[in-house]
């Protein structure tokens, strides 16, 4: 069973590493976005398809937040007395 990605191990060079991360997660989620977009948009044969599909089922975790392909990138702005967000939704959605 996978864990969480809360779950990780403590080694200390994590702690610095934290946005990193972050945004290591953010480019992996929109470049899934963009393979979804791309999914439902192509003419490829099913041989192909099916290729793509071993490869992606290949890949092993669970991904949430910016790097989940499903959740459309929210952009949050801090305003007088809360924050307000933005999305774009592609064809996928």
């Amino acid at each position: 069973m996978n864990k969480p990605l809360t779950t990780t191990p403590h080694h200390p060079a994590a702690e610095g590493g934290l946005a990193h991360r972050r945004k290591a997660i953010a480019a992996l989620g929109h470049e899934l976005r963009l393979l979804v977009d791309a999914t439902v948009r192509t003419a490829a044969s099913p041989e192909t398809l099916n290729h793509l599909a071993d490869g992606v089922r290949a890949l092993t975790g669970q991904l949430t937040g910016p790097g989940s392909p499903l959740a459309p990138p929210m952009h949050v702005t801090p305003v007088d007395g809360g924050v307000t967000g933005r999305c774009l939704l592609g064809i996928a959605r």
